[in-house]
């Protein structure tokens, strides 16, 4: 079961996302998670780049704003715990999103 959809805001640096992409492979879990990349403006380059990749989607969003990225982003979510990630960020915590998500399972309330 899809427990958790991971959504990213990208704008324009192709570099600083494959590094966000790339540390998921590093990640140490214990259920399915989903990694949606919505492009703001769209990008070919970033087509390209995450095609090929498994548990991730790419959407490319006409509406400038980050907000508009993360609002389509929901919609496209199928799992109920939603993560929000700039493209430049990067994990190096293996742990990260397990702890994320059983704080979340710990502390439902947390949320609300």
């Amino acid at each position: 079961m899809l427990e958790m959809s991971i959504i990213i805001p990208h704008h324009k640096d192709e570099t600083a996302l494959e590094r966000l992409i790339y540390s998921f492979h590093n990640q140490k879990v214990l259920f399915d998670y989903e990694i949606i990349v919505v492009s703001n403006p769209p990008s070919k380059r970033a087509e390209t780049l995450l095609s090929h990749l498994p548990n991730v989607k790419h959407i490319q969003c006409v509406n400038v704003g980050v907000n508009f990225a993360r609002n389509l982003g929901i919609l496209e979510a199928k799992a109920p715990l939603l993560l929000f990630l700039d493209s430049d960020c990067e994990i190096d915590n293996p742990d990260f999103l397990q702890k994320h998500r059983d704080l979340h399972i710990k502390y439902p309330l947390a949320s609300c």
